[in-house]
C-alpha cells in the first residue's frame, strides 16, 4: 500500500510540473493507473488466498486419512506408523465424487476498460481406488489370527501439479450506440498440468446484442458458453467476438469459468499371489493324534498383507494345538512359512481336513489331506420269541460280532435276566451271579471279522413284559447294549360239567339239572355266557339269574369274570311234557373268544299206567 502512495504521489508531482493540454486529461491519466494498479493488488490477492487454502486442504486431506487409517492405532509397530505417514504425504486419494467444476473469481465490469485477470479454483479428476478383493472365510475357522508386528516399508509416488487457469477480460474504453465493437477474451492455463474442458460463460446485458465470434459458442437461458477442449501447461488462447449496444447504458460483462483438469501418475501395480500346500498322514487309528504340516508361500511379486490360515475340522477329528502362526502376518515376495496343526482322531470313518490361506487381495487355492481313521467295531445282535406263555420255554441267540480291521482283547458279554424268566440250559459256560441275576462270559481276543454266538433257553414263570440286557464292552472299543423283550402271555382255560340232580321225572314233573364251569387257566376270564338248549319235550321254567326264551325253547345264563382257579355254579328246571329220554345241550363261550366249549346230560321222562285211562287229558304245565 505505501508503494502504491508514493506511486500516486509521484504522479501527481509529475502532473504539476508539466504543461498538459487540459486538466480533465491529466486527471484521466492518473485515475487510469490508479485502476490499473489496484488491479495488481486484487490479482495478488486471490491468487495468494488460493496458495493458502490449497495447503490448507492438503493439510487437513493427511491429517484426515491419517486419523482413520487402521495403521495407526496404538497396537501397531513404529514401522506401520512410518509407512502410513509417507503415503499421506504422497498425491491424495482420488474419491469417488465426480470432477468437481469450480467456478472461478468473477468480476463484473462496470466501466469500459479491461477488466482485471481471474484465477480459477481447479479441482482434481475422479479416480476409482482398487478395491481389495477378500477370500470367503471357510466354514470353520480353527486358528485364530491377531495382528503382527510385520510391516515392510514401501516407496510413495507423489504427483506435485497443481493446474490453475488465468482469464482477462478486453474491450474498447468507449463503445457507440448501435456500432459493432470487438471483445476479447484471453485464457491461460498457468498451471503445470494441462486441463480438459474449459468453459468459459459470459453473460451479456440485455441491451447488448452477440454479433460473431473466432469460437462458436452455444447460448444456455441467454449466456454465451464457449468450450475450449485443452490448455497445455502455460498455453494461451483468445476468444474474439464482437458485439453491438442497443441503448446508451453502461456495460455490464461478466465472465465465469469452469475448468475440469486431470493427474496423472505412473505407478507399478504388483500382486501378490499365495500358494498352500499340506501333507500328513493318510490313515491312523482312532484315539491318535496327527500332525500336519501347511505351507504357505507368496509366489506373487508383491506383499501379502494380513496372511491368515483357516481349517475346518470334520466330526472325525478335533483340533488340539497349531504351532508356527498364531498371528497373521505379511509376506514378502517369495517367503513362505510352515504351520504345524495337530489333531486327535475321535471317531472312525473316512474324512479329509480342509485350509484356506486369505491375505488382503489375495486367496490360496485350497488343500485338503484326507484321512482314513480305523477302529475295532463290535457289533451285537440278540434273537428270541417276541411272545410266549407262562410255563413255556424260549429259546435265545446274542452273537458278538467284530466287524472292524483290528483283532479286539478283552470282550466281555453280560446278560441281565429279569426276575420273570429262568435260564435253563446254556450253550457257553457262564459266571453266575445269582444276586444281580446275571450271566457273563470272557472272551479274551476275538480276531478281525470273527462271530462269537451264545445260546440260551429260558422258561416264562410271570405274566408281563420281560426284557433282556445284553451288554458288551472290551478294552478298545466303547460300551453296547442290546434290548431283547419278551411278552409272557396268559389265557384262561375254562370247562363246563352239566349234571342232571334229580334223575327221571314223570311227565308233568320239573327236572332239575347243575352247571358248574372252571377257569384252569391263568388268566382271568371276563364276560361268560352260557347258552342251555332244551328239547322240544321240555319247558323251561323261570329263573331269577336267567334269561328265559320261551320261543327258543332255552335258558342263557351270564357273569361278568371268573378268577383263575374258580368255579362257579348255575342251577335251572325244566318241566317234562313227553315221555322218554331226552338230551338237554349247554355252550360255553366267552366274549372275544370263537372257542366254545358243549357240555350235555340227558333226562329220562316216564308216564304213570293211570294216565292211559283218560289220554285226552292234557297235563298242566306250571308257568
Amino acid at each position: 500500500m505505501s508503494r502504491l502512495i508514493r506511486r500516486a504521489s509521484t504522479l501527481l508531482a509529475g502532473v504539476a510540473v508539466c504543461v498538459m493540454p487540459s486538466l480533465t486529461t491529466a486527471q484521466d491519466q492518473l485515475n487510469e493507473t490508479v485502476n490499473e494498479e489496484v488491479t495488481r493488488v486484487i490479482r495478488l490477492r486471490s491468487k495468494t488466498q488460493d496458495t493458502t487454502d490449497l495447503l490448507t486442504r492438503q493439510a487437513d486431506s493427511a491429517s484426515e486419512r491419517l486419523a482413520q487409517n487402521p495403521l495407526a492405532s496404538p497396537s501397531f509397530s513404529p514401522a506401520q506408523i512410518k509407512y502410513d505417514e509417507i503415503s499421506s504425504r504422497a498425491t491424495p486419494m482420488p474419491t469417488k465424487k465426480k470432477p468437481a467444476k469450480l467456478t472461478g473469481y468473477v468480476e463484473h465490469d462496470s466501466i469500459s476498460i479491461a477488466a482485471p485477470t481471474v484465477d480459477a479454483n481447479i479441482s482434481q479428476t475422479k479416480s476409482s481406488s482398487r478395491k481389495s478383493q477378500s477370500a470367503p472365510p471357510a466354514p470353520t475357522k480353527v486358528i485364530r489370527s491377531t495382528p503382527s508386528a510385520t510391516a515392510y516399508q514401501v516407496e510413495s509416488a507423489v504427483s506435485n501439479s497443481m493446474p490453475s487457469v488465468a482469464t482477462e477480460i478486453i474491450a474498447p474504453k468507449d463503445i457507440n450506440v448501435n456500432e459493432v465493437a470487438p471483445l476479447r477474451i484471453n485464457v491461460q492455463n498457468v498451471g503445470k498440468t494441462s486441463v480438459e474442458n474449459v468453459k468459459i460463460v459470459t453473460t451479456l446485458p440485455s441491451h447488448v446484442n452477440y454479433e460473431t465470434s473466432s469460437l462458436t459458442p452455444t447460448s444456455n437461458n441467454g449466456e454465451l458458453v464457449f468450450t475450449i477442449p485443452q490448455l497445455a501447461a502455460g498455453q494461451t488462447r483468445q476468444i474474439s467476438l464482437d458485439i453491438t449496444p442497443t441503448e446508451k447504458r453502461e456495460l455490464d460483462i461478466a465472465t465465469r469459468v469452469f475448468v475440469e483438469s486431470g493427474l496423472r501418475l505412473a505407478v507399478n501395480v504388483r500382486q501378490p499371489q499365495l500358494a498352500l500346500s499340506v501333507t500328513g498322514p493318510n490313515e491312523v487309528n482312532i484315539g491318535s493324534t496327527t500332525l500336519h504340516t501347511v505351507t504357505i508361500e507368496n509366489t506373487g511379486d508383491g506383499i501379502a498383507q494380513q496372511v491368515r490360515l483357516e481349517a475346518d475340522f470334520p466330526g472325525e477329528l478335533r483340533f488340539m494345538e497349531q504351532t508356527g502362526m498364531k498371528n497373521v502376518r505379511s509376506l514378502k515376495p517369495g517367503e513362505k512359512v510352515q504351520v504345524q496343526v495337530k489333531s486327535l482322531a475321535q471317531a472312525p470313518g473316512q474324512c479329509k481336513l480342509d485350509f484356506a490361506a486369505t491375505g488382503t487381495g489375495c486367496q490360496a487355492q485350497p488343500a485338503s489331506s484326507p484321512v482314513r481313521i480305523t477302529q475295532p467295531e463290535l457289533k451285537v445282535s440278540a434273537v428270541g420269541p417276541d411272545m410266549n406263555f407262562v410255563e413255556r420255554d424260549g429259546i435265545y441267540s446274542i452273537s458278538v460280532d467284530n466287524a472292524g480291521e483290528v483283532d479286539v482283547e478283552n470282550v466281555q458279554v453280560t446278560l441281565s435276566v429279569p426276575s420273570g424268566m429262568k435260564v435253563t440250559t446254556i450253550s457257553r459256560q457262564a459266571k453266575i451271579n445269582e444276586k444281580n441275576g446275571t450271566l457273563s462270559w470272557t472272551f479274551p481276543r476275538m480276531p478281525a471279522q470273527s462271530v462269537e454266538t451264545i445260546q440260551l433257553k429260558a422258561t416264562a414263570m410271570q405274566p408281563g413284559e420281560q426284557i433282556c440286557r445284553i451288554l458288551v464292552s472290551s478294552n478298545d472299543t466303547r460300551e453296547k447294549e442290546v434290548a431283547l423283550k419278551t411278552i409272557v402271555a396268559t389265557r384262561a382255560d375254562l370247562s363246563i360239567n352239566l349234571n342232571n340232580v334229580g334223575g327221571p321225572i314223570q311227565v308233568g314233573n320239573e327236572a332239575e339239572f347243575l352247571v358248574v364251569v372252571e377257569n384252569r387257566g391263568s388268566s382271568l376270564a371276563n364276560e361268560i355266557q352260557i347258552q342251555v338248549e332244551l328239547p322240544e319235550s321240555m319247558r323251561p321254567v323261570n329263573h331269577a339269574n336267567a334269561f328265559v326264551e320261551e320261543n327258543e325253547n332255552s335258558i342263557l345264563f351270564m357273569d361278568t369274570k371268573l378268577e383263575p382257579g374258580k368255579t362257579r355254579e348255575f342251577r335251572f328246571k325244566a318241566v317234562g311234557v313227553a315221555k322218554g329220554e331226552h338230551i338237554v345241550r349247554s355252550t360255553l363261550q366267552v366274549t372275544g373268544s370263537e372257542r366254545r366249549v358243549i357240555a350235555e346230560d340227558s333226562v329220562y321222562i316216564y308216564e304213570p299206567a293211570e294216565a292211559r285211562v283218560s289220554e285226552s287229558l292234557s297235563p298242566t304245565i306250571p308257568r
